[in-house]
This record gives C-alpha cells, structure tokens and sequence, in this order.
C-alpha cells in the first residue's frame, strides 16, 4: 500500500476515483443482459432447438426458420435461465463478506479478481454446441462482481467519515448500476466487425490489470482497517446482538422491499430482448435500436444515485458534532428519518413501472427504459446507505451480505414468472406485471414503519431525557451503540 494514512484527504480522493472507476468497469456488467444475448443470437447459440421448421417448401423455408431463430421459445427460456441463475449467484456476497472480515479485504479482493479474470476470459472461448459453459463462466463474473463490490462498500464505510459515507457508497450503487453498460459496448464493437473472443481477451486484460494494482497500490491491510470516524473511541463497544439486527421488523422489512422490487426488476431485463422482439414483430434493426437504447439510459445511474447520498447526509445537520460523545439514538433518529423520502420515492416510481408494464406499446420502451433505471440506481444505493447508517458499522458486512443472499436466492421466482409467462399465458405479461404490482404495493409498509419508528423514538426520549443532554449510557434503542 502506498499511504500510510488512510485518513488523508489525498488517500481518500484517489481510493474513490479507482473504485469509482472499477465498478463502472466490473462489478454489475452482467445486468446488462440484453446486449450479450443479441450476439448470443447471432452467434447462433442454442439455435438448434428453435430448427423444428423442416417441412416447409424451399421459398418459404429459410425465412420461417430465420424469423423462429430470431423469436424462439425455447431459447429465449434458456437465455433467461442462464441470466437467473447467473444473477441469483450475487448473493455471495454474503460468504464473501465474512471471509473479508476474517482475512482482510487485499487477500480476498485478489482471490476473487482472479476468478473475475478467468471467468470473463472462458466467455470468449464459448463456440457453439459448447453453450453449456456460458452457466459456469456467468457464475463466476457474477459471484466474482459481487465480491469485490461488497469489498468496496466495507472499506468505504470504515475509510471514509459519517458525513461522507452515505453519499460514497451511493455514487458506488450508481457506478454499479450504470456498469451494465459495458455489454452494450461489446455488442457495438460486435456489430463493427470485431470477434467476441477478441473483445473479451482485451476487456479482460484491462479489468485484472486495474483489479490487481489498485488491490496491491491502495487497498489498506487488514491490521489497517479501523473506523476512521474520530468520534468512534471504542470499536467494540456495546453494539448490540447481531441476532437482534437480523431478526429487527426493521430489516426484515427492509430485505422486503429489496427482494420484491429486484425480483420486478430482474423479470424487466431477463424478458427484455423477448418483449422487444413481440413488439416489433421480431425485426432485428428495431431490436438491436432499442437494445441500444436500454443501455445508454442506464449509463444515468450513476448520476441518479448521488441525490439519494445527499438526501441522506441532509440527517448530519440535525447532530450536533461538537459533542466529544453521542448516544446512539440520539443520531440514529434524524437518519432514519431521512431514509423515508428516498424509499417512498423508489417504491412510487416502481409503481410507475408496474403499470407502464401492463401496456403492450413500443412508445412506452424509453419511459421504462428511464424508469427502470432510476428505480434501480435507487433500490441499490438506498439498501446500501440504510444498512450504514441504521445499523452498528461492525455489523456492515454481515447484515448487508445477507440482505443480497436471500433477496437474490428469492430472485430465482424470475424464471418461473418468466416460464409462466410463456406457457401459461402465451408470451402475454399482463398478469405476472399485474402480480408484481401487488406485490410492490405492500413494500409501502416498510416507510410508514420507519415513520411511526422514529416518531415513537423521539417520543420516548423526550420523555425520559427532559434535559435533552447527550448520553452516554445504552437506551432500549435495539441497535445501542456507546459512542459514534
């Protein structure tokens, strides 16, 4: 490591630059699905189930059999399979964030760099009758992404300051976000002429390359990584049972929210490419148009998710800083608070989506497209932010890799929606868009909860504490901290 002081403020502005710019280039390339399945497509993987059509005579034969490959049932269900089984694996950030607490970010970040490198190299090899592979190679970008993604949150909260954190790890959510852009590229540097083994063979090189020095140059050994906050004076204090934060009505309805609002959004992309090819009536220029599409919009996370950092360092003001020792409720009140305008907007704009979906119209893409990617950019950076600020910081890596554990391991009822989609109702999503309307709905709890929470919180302690003096002894708070 090349700084010795990880408080630095020159330390901090380049540790944010590189980790801005490695998640923009790795950790969520997968979600942006559509793209690579476009070349999947043209490359004609698993074009051998769509050859049904045989019998035709020899005029009409071939085109038959060009407009099934192009809008096959069959494949597009494999193609899907393969997105859901790929992205149910982000819940390794659960094991992965253990395993950092234990050895240290450096040692697992190039553990896992590694497997990234080997996986991401394995899919420029794919050739056809040989798609099978595309199941373990997207395991390995996903479950690799994923590791070092809960590798930057961890550090990011304990490097940077309470006042910046918040808005850190938001900006990180978009740059993740706003990272499925990188398939877009290789599908536009596809269409230029260039082979996919050679795209993948220089992303590779440039994504390890990056991986491995930043780990070596900037990332702080295990024995360095403290709470850098200077009003944290003892990191073992009081914090509270683990079990207590876990099994909280607080994040469980929190991993709600999560769970739902992401299985939506996981059954938007992984239907994508097909709905386009309905609405178009399978026309590969129109596909190829809006697939484009999709991806340049999302390049907008990152500048989405920024509003929600600020929205919630806005609970900073309400904290008398000055103070050599605060009790933990005492803050945790205002940040609370200040997390419900950011869910509420999030869910509404879900909502938004959900009824957008129900109508079969191509003029309602981009407004998806655009909805889709503000709702995400937010899900994610709002999950992330909350976690850091309602929940002790030793507890970070557990509670937030378990959050994406069960929500992605529940994010497999996308493939049966999306098989459900195309046997039972005949490639018709009305009714599934329609369920999941419902079912986002009742993730209106989660902030009405929080504001009956904090209001029967603020009650309690202006009650007992008239002096309104800082404590510092525990309170009934479930999540007690001595000293923050």
């Amino acid at each position: 490591m090349i700084f010795c002081d990880i408080q630095s403020k020159l330390y901090q502005c380049v540790f944010l630059i590189y980790i801005l710019l490695e998640t923009l280039l790795c950790f969520g390339i997968a979600y942006g699905w559509a793209s690579i399945v476009f070349i999947f497509k043209d490359m004609k993987f698993y074009a051998k189930l769509c050859s049904s059509v045989i019998h035709q005579d020899s005029n009409t034969r071939q085109n038959r059999m060009n407009s099934e490959r192009q809008n096959c049932v069959q494949q597009d269900i494999v193609f899907n399979l393969i997105f859901t089984v790929s992205a149910i694996c982000f819940c390794a950030q659960f094991p992965i964030g253990i395993l950092i607490d234990k050895f240290g970010a450096k040692k697992t970040r190039i553990v896992t760099g590694c497997l990234y490198a080997i996986s991401c190299l394995g899919l420029g090899f794919v050739k056809v009758d040989y798609e099978g592979y595309l199941f373990p190679i997207f395991i390995g970008i996903v479950s690799g992404g994923a590791a070092q993604l809960i590798s930057v949150y961890q550090m990011s909260n304990y490097i940077f300051s309470t006042k910046m954190k918040s808005l850190v790890i938001c900006i990180l959510a978009g740059a993740f976000d706003s990272s499925s852009v990188v398939l877009l590229l290789f599908k536009v540097v596809y269409e230029a002429g260039f082979t996919l083994k050679s795209i993948v063979i220089a992303y590779t090189a440039v994504s390890f390359i990056m991986t491995f020095i930043g780990s070596l140059l900037l990332v702080p050994d295990k024995e360095k990584v403290v709470v850098i906050n200077d009003q944290v004076k003892n990191e073992r204090g009081n914090q509270g049972s683990i079990f207590k934060s876990i099994f909280s009505l607080m994040y469980c309805l929190q991993l709600l929210v999560l769970t739902i609002i992401q299985l939506k959004l996981w059954y938007y992309v992984g239907s994508m490419h097909d709905n386009i090819s309905i609405l178009t009536l399978s026309n590969q220029k129109q596909v190829s148009k809006y697939t484009n599409l999709f991806g340049y919009i999302q390049l907008g996370g990152i500048f989405v998710t920024p509003i929600v950092g600020l929205l919630f360092q806005q609970s900073n003001k309400a904290v008398d800083e000055k103070l050599a020792c605060l009790q933990y409720s005492d803050k945790h009140i205002p940040e609370i608070r200040s997390s419900i305008r950011p869910f509420v907007v999030t869910i509404v704009l879900t909502l938004v989506l959900c009824v957008l979906s129900l109508f079969a119209d191509l003029r309602l893409e981009i407004p998806c497209y655009m909805l889709y990617t503000v709702v995400r950019g937010f899900l994610y950076a709002n999950n992330a932010a909350f976690i850091g600020i309602a929940f002790p910081a030793s507890q970070y890596g557990t509670l937030f890799g378990l959050n994406i554990f069960v929500s992605a391991a529940l994010g497999f009822f996308q493939y049966a929606l999306f098989n459900l989609t195309k046997h039972a109702f005949n490639g018709n999503s009305f009714w599934i868009n329609t369920i999941l309307l419902i079912l986002v709905i009742t993730c209106l709890i989660h902030p009405l909860y929080l504001f009956w929470y904090c209001k029967q919180t603020k009650v309690s302690l202006d009650k007992k504490y008239d002096d309104k003096k800082p404590l510092i002894e525990s309170t009934p708070d479930p999540y007690n901290e001595t000293c923050i």
